[in-house]
């Protein structure tokens, strides 16, 4: 600034002199007499590729701060450079052109960013918020309704239940049931995800008395629809919450012993029951899930095993714990956060879990505790290629989440090894493989989600 003011104080000049002199004309460095250097012209062509990359995964970048400021430097010097040969031909520099140039060339980029956001924030649909740790009910807003919820009818309990429905009243008052058998039983709270109108009316009439609705005006997929119903347990101070889709049903006895788990260890933040087949109760489902990191994949335990096998064990600590059926503590809740409405189905349970052991709280499966689960029963079979779609597309999102985005970069490094992989297995059908390859590529350009 003080070169620049100095400018403005050329001396005296006479009257004759101030007319003979021309003003400055608005020349650029192209016509300004300004020597093209290319050296600088590449520093300033490798440091915003840097800038870039800093902003797109800043621990890759560890220079990126430093191409910044030789940015500013060589801009800098570019400006200063063209106002003293200005002054040097006229004897004058003209701020006030100058800044005029300054803001067509920078206001106008400006304008197209703001232009095109605005655009973008009209014409896209608003995301339904991520459930945080204190996330209300009311914070799902859709189309601009919000979920009613009413007062619990039963008085605040120790334990409450979240049983989620979509579309199939008949699994909810078997899941239903099955959680008042349980001595003790919960209080009791059923969201209904955004289910066909006749379907809500058939639910309204099958629940039992006690049992309190919270109807989402459109289906938000599991984390979602879970959400409204585990904040609805927490606002109502229960220090331990039991979730439970409606295509399962608890046995005789499961929750007291889900209870006894956490009574006695108190670092063990939730717990599950053991999974079996509801049309075959001796065969297992599941024993929690794995987590493998390379590559990024889950994987169930002890699926196909026979019960009398897996119930010989002790209760077992797995990678995470799916939303089927499990108990948690209240305190995990509020610490962790809830599960993120953003993954809509598969993976978010993975996401979730891994929160949970990464803030040093434990996860169990108790196998004496058995849940009967129809799997995938709530899922029709015209819906098999997008669920498998949800499935490869959230892995990155939840790795994502996790590790950030060069979390993401490494698996996607491992993408063409698996996809080779796979199609290989598969021999001729290649459907999975280009399912896989489009969710990748979906997620990397943030292409929206398919209907599911």
């Amino acid at each position: 600034m003080t070169l620049i003011a100095a400018t403005r104080a050329p001396g005296p000049r006479t009257p004759a002199a101030q007319h003979q002199q021309p003003s400055p004309p608005r020349t650029s460095w192209r016509d300004s007499g300004l020597a093209y250097l290319a050296p600088l012209d590449g520093m300033r062509g490798l440091a915003v590729p840097l800038v870039f990359g800093g902003h797109f995964a800043a621990t890759w970048f560890p220079g990126a701060l430093f191409a910044l400021d030789v940015l500013f430097v060589l801009s800098g010097y570019f400006v200063t450079r063209l106002l003293l040969l200005e002054h040097e031909r006229y004897g004058a520099s003209d701020l006030h052109v100058f800044y005029v140039r300054r803001a067509l060339r920078v206001l106008s980029a400006l304008f197209v960013v703001v232009a095109v956001l605005t655009f973008l924030a009209v014409l896209l649909p608003p995301r339904v918020p991520s459930a945080g740790p204190l996330v209300s009910a009311t914070c799902y807003r859709v189309r601009g309704r919000l979920p009613r919820v009413p007062p619990f009818a039963s008085a605040s309990s120790d334990c409450v239940a979240v049983v989620l429905n979509y579309d199939n009243a008949g699994f909810t008052q078997v899941a239903v049931r099955a959680v008042l058998g349980q001595d003790p039983a919960p209080a009791v709270v059923v969201v209904d995800n955004g289910s066909r109108t006749h379907e809500r009316a058939l639910l309204r009439a099958v629940l039992p008395d006690g049992v309190d609705l919270l109807e989402l005006p459109e289906n938000l997929g599991v984390p979602g629809g879970l959400g409204p119903g585990l904040q609805r347990a927490l606002d109502a101070r229960a220090d331990r919450v039991l979730i439970v889709l409606n295509d399962t049903a608890l046995e005789p006895g499961a929750l007291a012993l889900l209870h006894r788990c956490l009574d006695d260890d108190p670092r063990l933040g939730a717990v599950a029951p053991l999974q079996v087949r509801y049309d075959d109760p001796e065969v297992v489902v599941t024993t929690g899930s794995r987590l493998h990191r390379a590559p990024w994949l889950v994987s169930a335990r002890d699926s196909g095993r026979q019960r009398e096998q897996v119930q010989r064990k002790s209760p077992v600590e797995p990678d995470y714990l799916d939303f089927t059926c499990l108990l948690v503590r209240s305190q995990v809740l509020r610490q962790v956060g809830l599960p993120r409405a953003e993954f809509r189905f598969y993976w978010d349970d993975a996401e979730w879990g891994t929160r949970v052991r990464r803030a040093g709280w434990r996860l169990a499966v108790e196998p004496r505790a058995v849940v009967r689960h129809r799997v995938s029963g709530t899922l029709s079979a015209d819906k098999g290629s997008t669920a498998t779609y949800y499935q490869y597309r959230n892995r990155l999102l939840a790795k994502r989440r996790l590790d950030g985005r060069a979390g993401v970069a490494r698996v996607l490094a491992q993408e063409p090894v698996l996809l080779l992989a796979r199609a290989l297995a598969r021999g001729s059908d290649g459907g999975g493989t280009r399912l896989q390859a489009r969710a990748a590529w979906d997620y990397l350009r943030r292409a929206p989600y398919p209907p599911m």
